[in-house]
């Protein structure tokens, strides 16, 4: 089981080994993939343990012990992997791997990715529970009644799910939000002649959306005895550039709104930014909104950084890049003005690797004004494989469909556009690398209420304290020697 656990690790993060260029086990990042899927692969054969327990000595159905076991296995990465990476380890769950069908991952804003891995399982080991019987045949009636039950959990959870979905789906009537347009980061450095949008007109987009780190220009409350490049004077106006000369101790909050008042709309970008208010300078992986009217109306910090490539958890466990961001504190909700003052939204932002945290977008959502909808700036460039860009897009899927608010996701050399309050991408054509302004159109406004948001993670909870109450007492009874349950023999 430990070397099932292992080679499950070592393909599914394949792509952490070819970062920076990495190649078979000769990158600096090899090492570091390979010790983290052999700690990974610790926590297989407890769940095998569990598993065991269950289904060889409770005689449970497999269709029953299956879920219960990933549940308590994903949960213990969740908690026990924060002991190493002070996150927790938030992705590669069983449940990512069904958002596609459509009508079935709609259960997400139930119990979150939690539902969608019981459903999964269940259906798994209800096919274990027919193959069991088969081959037995009709000698062992115990199989064969566990098949029955199996198959039938199985498929009533389907249907019900299926139901459920096609229900909610046709609950959706999203109203029309504002206009939202991807910027290419080399509008940045080589500017075009001229802006692809008149400002009267209706396409004319409310907000601009870069990536991740996309402004490359001086950090906020950088030191004024910096050198930063400047602006080249024979550019036009509306050719905007992100470096411009500032002798104060604000360069970058200056060249981020001159930078918005140039392309004249509200804008998010990414960029790092450094606080110099605590005795040793902080400095964040960050989104700035900018309005061309009233400047610079806040920073989100990114909170789910990547252990051991943005921080690192346990300083000379593992070195893999120039570590140097902290982890944000703040979670703001910003107020997107329309041109008509009744048109205006909120919406919240993230960075990256947030879209595996749940709990960053139902804090959101708790928030006294909860966003309309949300923007996550993202860059993929490390990624050699596709694995990864494949993955996180089955993360912000399932956040959209637990939230029900669309995500906008502008990706550099990934997958961006708009993904709908039920999780389907809509805009699947748009390239992984951006050459000039793209439209999306107007961003769907779905301001539902969900279960999952009211309550968290209640499913995973809720398996655990019963698997816990049912140990305990299994544990706590005897049979007539006086023995443990655990050690009668076997009939």
């Amino acid at each position: 089981m430990y070397c099932a656990g292992l080679l499950f690790n070592l393909i599914t993060t394949d792509w952490i080994r070819t970062l920076e260029g990495g190649a078979a086990l000769s990158g600096r990042s090899a090492p570091d993939w390979l010790l983290q899927s052999e700690l990974l692969a610790l926590f297989w054969p407890l769940t095998l343990v569990l598993g065991r327990l269950l289904v060889r000595n409770w005689q449970v159905p497999m269709s029953f012990a299956l879920p219960v076991v990933w549940i308590i296995h994903e949960q213990m990465l969740r908690s026990l992997w924060a002991f190493v990476d002070r996150t927790g380890w938030q992705v590669y769950f069983l449940g990512y791997a069904i958002v596609d069908h459509h009508y079935i991952s709609q259960i997400a804003d139930l119990g979150g990715v939690a539902a969608l891995s019981v459903l999964a399982a269940c259906t798994s080991g209800a096919a274990w529970d027919l193959l069991d019987s088969i081959w037995n045949g009709n000698e062992n009636r115990t199989s064969t009644c566990r098949a029955s039950i199996g198959m039938g959990m199985a498929i009533s959870l389907l249907l019900l799910s299926y139901g459920y979905g096609a229900w909610r789906i046709s609950q959706t009537h999203a109203a029309e939000g504002p206009q939202i347009w991807l910027m290419p980061e080399n509008i940045l450095k080589e500017p075009i002649a001229g802006l692809p949008w008149q400002p009267d007109e209706p396409a004319a987009p409310d907000i601009l959306l870069w990536s991740e780190l996309a402004f490359q220009g001086p950090s906020i409350h950088a030191s004024g005895s910096e050198n930063v490049q400047s602006a080249q004077t024979s550019l036009p106006i509306d050719q905007p550039t992100s470096f411009q000369r500032d002798s104060g101790e604000n360069q970058s909050q200056n060249a981020l709104e001159e930078l918005c008042r140039q392309f004249n709309v509200p804008l998010v970008i990414g960029y790092t930014r450094t606080d110099h208010s605590e005795a040793v300078d902080k400095k964040y992986n960050s989104v700035a909104f900018v309005d061309p009217k009233d400047g610079l109306q806040g920073s989100y910090d990114k909170v789910g950084l990547v252990p051991w490539t943005e921080f690192t958890p346990w300083e000379g466990l593992a070195s893999r890049k120039g570590l140097r961001f902290s982890h944000g504190t703040n979670y703001p909700v910003f107020q997107l003005r329309g041109r008509v003052p009744s048109k205006s939204h909120y919406f919240a932002a993230a960075v990256c690797y947030d879209v595996a945290f749940p709990r960053l977008f139902r804090r959101y959502m708790l928030e006294k004004q909860a966003p309309d909808f949300f923007v996550v700036c993202s860059s993929e460039r490390s990624d050699g494989t596709g694995q990864m860009s494949r993955h996180v897009l089955n993360l912000a899927k399932v956040r959209a469909i637990e939230c029900r608010r669309t995500l906008v996701r502008n990706v550099h050399l990934g997958c961006s556009g708009r993904i709908g309050s039920t999780g389907r991408l809509l805009d699947e054509s748009i390239p992984t690398l951006l050459q000039s302004p793209t439209p999306l159109g107007k961003i769907p406004i779905d301001q539902r209420l969900t279960l999952y948001v009211l309550w968290g993670d209640w499913l995973p909870t809720t398996i655990l304290c019963a698997m816990t109450i049912l140990m305990v007492f299994k544990f706590c009874s005897r049979d007539r020697s006086g023995r443990f349950f655990l050690l009668r023999a076997r009939s």
